[in-house]
């Protein structure tokens, strides 16, 4: 069950994000788009007029300066960032989302389905500056070298981050 008291301290000493410059981040040049990214993702076409898979979905901590700290028998203590903080940060909040309704199942269409019926809202200044949409924090700040990050769905932060409790509350409507 989802408690309102730690997304809100939470909340609280949240100052912003930024797209990571070690971040991925691109156009497929082998899969083509679902059809949970159309009126989502940018126009992107090749000359068959195919529209080809935009990544990453999603934005999670990954930097080694934010990461996690572990201990590993063989290594100590170690900071993992990256994908391999990443993806597991995001297994977890979709297993709390679908622990709240269990019937919602793939992830990505009920992500890019919240996110084309969420209204733009609060620029929050930061720093660096976000902007609320619905349970979304559009992160508009950073790049990775080739893509940077802009307002609505990008190549370096994908949607943006999730504020959990309120993709639990937008997913259950």
């Amino acid at each position: 069950m989802f408690g309102a008291q730690p997304f809100e301290r939470c909340r609280e000493r949240r100052q912003g994000e930024s797209g990571w410059n070690a971040g991925g981040g691109g156009l497929s040049q082998f899969e083509y788009s679902p059809y949970w990214q159309n009126g989502v993702q940018p126009a992107s076409s090749t000359s068959v007029g195919f529209t080809f898979r935009g990544v990453p979905d999603i934005s999670m901590d990954a930097d080694l300066q934010t990461g996690m700290i572990i201990y590993l028998a063989d290594a100590g203590w170690t900071t993992i960032g990256g994908t391999s903080l990443a993806s597991p940060l995001m297994a977890g909040v979709w297993a709390r989302v679908l622990q709240s309704h269990p019937g919602v199942g793939f992830a990505s269409p009920a992500l890019y389905g919240t996110f084309t019926k969420s209204n733009l809202g609060t620029k929050l200044l930061g720093p660096p500056p976000t902007i609320n949409t619905g349970p979304f924090h559009d992160v508009i700040t950073g790049n990775n070298g080739a893509f940077s990050a802009t307002p609505g769905y990008d190549y370096i932060t994908g949607l943006g981050t999730i504020d959990v409790d309120a993709m639990n509350a937008a997913i259950g409507q």
